[in-house]
């Protein structure tokens, strides 16, 4: 029975001034819904370049942890005390010509180890774990002499050329030096090897200037003063090599 309008007013069903007459109640209930707000939605390509921000090293970073660590890797004080004895018989102008050919040796040397690491490890069928611990307990010797003040080399062929051996291998890339290196290579991404590749450069010529200016330094410091400085880096050096061996005993014995 239809609705029976009151006197003085015409009947309209609801909705009927909007254009919904004949709708189903569901539809008109859903005309007049409030709609939410959507000022304060974010895409979700956003969020997900936001969150990949976020989540990457910047390389600035890189750059700068990768140069100290070859920075105290290479120790150019304990190499400039070393260059200094070696380099007694030459003249100043080999003596500087003898630093930039160092600084060469050791930037060829150390990048083709950092680069070709990861297949030295698939020749040998070796666990990046397990190099880490044994590079790691070879490099902790060696940090260990050096922090006790023990020379490694000896001035006898003063006159031979001392460049390569033993100024470039094994003073400057030892044998810890050389395990740091082939275990910085592993499962890195090419962005973070070049950026590496560049420290490294920066780390080399920083010990080629230090070695160029070794008169200067020698009359700065003198004797002790070089003393002092490379057994606190052979200190830098063996908490490095601690540290290497930590990982690799984590790693090899707690596989994630």
């Amino acid at each position: 029975m239809p609705a029976i309008a009151p006197m003085g007013r015409s009947y309209r069903e609801p909705g009927a001034a909007n254009g919904n007459r004949g709708r189903s109640p569901l539809l008109r209930s859903r005309t007049f819904l409030p709609q939410r707000p959507t000022r304060y939605a974010v895409p979700s390509h956003a969020l997900a370049r936001e969150t990949s921000q976020s989540g990457r090293v910047s390389p600035m970073h890189v750059l700068s942890s990768v140069y100290l660590k070859m920075l105290v890797l290479y120790s150019p004080f304990f190499v400039l005390s070393c260059f200094i004895s070696l380099s007694r018989g030459f003249g100043p102008r080999d003596r500087k010509k003898m630093a930039w050919r160092v600084a060469l040796a050791a930037l060829i040397a150390s990048v083709l180890l950092y680069l070709f690491g990861r297949y030295i490890f698939t020749l040998f069928g070796i666990t990046a774990d397990a190099f880490r611990i044994g590079a790691g307990s070879v490099l902790f010797i060696s940090a260990l002499g050096m922090a006790q003040g023990r020379s490694t080399v000896q001035s006898d062929n003063v006159q031979q050329d001392v460049t390569i051996v033993p100024l470039t291998i094994p003073i400057t890339v030892g044998p810890g030096t050389i395990g740091a290196l082939l275990v910085m290579g592993v499962n890195q991404e090419w962005e973070n090897k070049l950026l590496a590749i560049a420290a490294i450069f920066l780390a080399c010529l920083t010990l080629g200037i230090t070695l160029y200016l070794s008169d200067k330094i020698e009359k700065i410091l003198g004797e002790q003063g070089l003393q002092i400085v490379s057994r606190l880096m052979g200190l830098f050096v063996c908490a490095l090599a601690a540290q290497i061996i930590m990982t690799g005993v984590r790693g090899y014995f707690i596989p994630q």
